[in-house]
């Protein structure tokens, strides 16, 4: 028989016990709609920005426009100040993988890196039909120019900047050679 100071004795010790299990519950609901909800790699355009500010907000809604009616979900913007010490830690790591996209200054990189780090893109006005300045290797054109694109997203210093592909990006496959090409409606609204 349950009798009242029984009944308080329980519920002095046992009531961490039940907190605990309203919090496991809490978190492991939380984890299931988000393992749910967000949108699988293949459904995501990455960008990076190696610059000091930028309005992501702003540079994402730009750069989604034209996919409301696709299979990419968003298109993610990134960026890391390149004057930072780790910032070559952040790019290898955050910057390069899983990212289609770079806008980055050439202060971090050297020549042997845009070979094996970045995609040609000879065929770029297929996509896009504007006169660039280009970084070119190789006879080859790697990266595009962009000091007067972006102006009122990214918040430029003296630096030069440029767009590179990724070589390793499977949504760029018209430069990378491999996946798809649901990355380049992105690439095209940076210069609209």
């Amino acid at each position: 028989m349950i009798n009242k100071e029984r009944f308080k004795s329980f519920l002095r010790y046992s009531v961490f016990v039940y907190l605990v299990i309203i919090i496991i519950v809490g978190f492991s609901m939380h984890f299931t709609y988000d393992v749910i909800h967000k949108p699988k790699y293949s459904e995501q355009v990455n960008v990076f920005v190696g610059v000091f500010n930028i309005d992501n907000e702003k540079i994402e809604k730009k750069l989604y426009s034209g996919y409301e009616d696709s299979k990419i979900k968003v298109v993610n913007v990134d960026n890391a100040d390149y004057t930072d010490t780790y910032y070559p830690v952040v790019f290898t790591t955050r910057g390069l993988i899983n990212t289609d996209i770079l806008i980055i200054n050439l202060e971090n990189i050297t020549d042997d890196d845009i070979n094996s780090l970045f995609a040609p893109i000879d065929n770029i006005s297929e996509i896009v039909s504007s006169e660039f300045e280009y970084y070119t290797k190789d006879d080859h054109k790697y990266g595009i120019k962009m000091n007067s694109y972006l102006r009122n997203y990214i918040h430029y210093d003296s630096k030069d900047y440029y767009l590179f592909i990724n070589k390793n990006s499977d949504k760029m496959a018209k430069f990378t050679g491999e996946g798809t090409d649901d990355g380049l409606n992105a690439l095209a609204n940076i210069f609209k």
